[in-house]
C-alpha cells in the first residue's frame, strides 16, 4: 500500500474511532443529566475544537518535515498518551 493511501486509510479509521467516541460520551453523559440537546452540543463543540486544534498543530509541523505521513503516524501513536 502506498503512503498516501495508507494515510488515508489512517485517517479514516481515526475519525471512525472518533465519531464512535463522541456517541459512546453522548449516551453515558445525556443517561446521567437526561437532557441530550445539551449533552450533544457540548461534546459536539469539544469535537470541532479538538479537530481545529489538530489541524493547526498539524499544519504547524508540515512545513518542519519531510515526512508529513510519519508524522501522521506518530501522532496517531502519541494520541491515547
Amino acid at each position: 500500500m502506498s503512503r498516501p493511501r495508507l494515510a488515508l486509510a489512517l485517517a479514516f479509521v481515526s475519525g471512525l474511532t472518533s465519531l464512535g467516541y463522541q456517541n459512546l460520551w453522548n449516551r453515558l453523559l445525556a443517561s446521567g443529566t437526561g437532557s441530550t440537546s445539551y449533552v450533544f452540543t457540548s461534546i459536539l463543540i469539544f469535537f470541532l475544537v479538538g479537530i481545529a486544534m489538530g489541524a493547526y498543530i498539524f499544519s504547524r509541523c508540515l512545513y518542519r518535515t519531510r515526512h508529513p505521513v510519519a508524522l501522521l503516524g506518530i501522532a496517531e501513536l502519541l494520541w491515547p498518551c
